[in-house]
């Protein structure tokens, strides 16, 4: 009995049980369940179609080519633009490995390369630094600065090249050390101005 429905898609390239279609053709195949308006329409040869109540499969595997090769998947679409996996619409995953075969149990996602985007948005705003402008900030002398850097040969408050080997830093702890150095630099700017003036009244 199991042999019967392959046969009858073989010698009549459709097969319909319970209101389910499958069909058949240039060595593809084609499950759903639709209207005749929305018929689903699989014209590549050795592939897969999977879709319910659309003419848009759900689930779409592409024919691979030969041994040792796999086809390309597409969630959503038929196009699968060359990448083994494309999906046209919105993906939720708690976590997710790229490039690699690890990831740290409090990350959300691991990326063994480079990463190129157009922009980047970092939300976490604890700790930011206006405390720099409070009139009680404790800003270090320009000789006391000199000194910390002729000695520590890295600038105060911020991790040594060996430190961030061991302890790693954040791109949000990163940003507001460097914001917090950018707003120095400028009460520095503004205190030289300041003497610049006095020297200038001198003359």
């Amino acid at each position: 009995m199991k042999l019967l429905p392959i046969l009858l898609i073989i010698f009549f390239n459709e097969f319909k049980v319970f209101g389910q279609c499958i069909s058949a053709e240039k060595n593809n195949l084609t499950l759903g369940s639709n209207p005749s308006h929305l018929k689903l329409t699989n014209t590549s040869p050795y592939s897969l179609m999977v879709g319910f109540n659309s003419n848009l499969p759900t689930l779409y595997i592409g024919p691979s080519n030969g041994l040792n090769t796999v086809g390309e998947v597409g969630i959503g679409t038929v196009k699968t633009n060359g990448f083994m996996l494309n999906v046209s619409g919105d993906v939720r995953h708690d976590r997710l490995v790229i490039g690699g075969d690890f990831i740290p149990e409090n990350c959300a996602l691991a990326v063994l390369g480079k990463i190129r985007c157009s922009d980047l948005e970092v939300s976490n705003s604890s700790n930011w630094p206006d405390y720099v402008f409070d009139e009680n900030y404790e800003l270090l002398t320009i000789d006391q600065l000199h000194a910390y850097i002729n000695k520590e040969r890295h600038l105060p408050d911020v991790p040594s090249k060996s430190e961030i080997n061991t302890q790693r830093l954040t791109q949000s702890e990163m940003n507001v050390l460097l914001l917090k150095k950018i707003e120095e630099l400028n009460l520095y700017i503004i205190e030289l101005n300041d003497q610049l003036k006095i020297l200038k009244d001198q003359l």
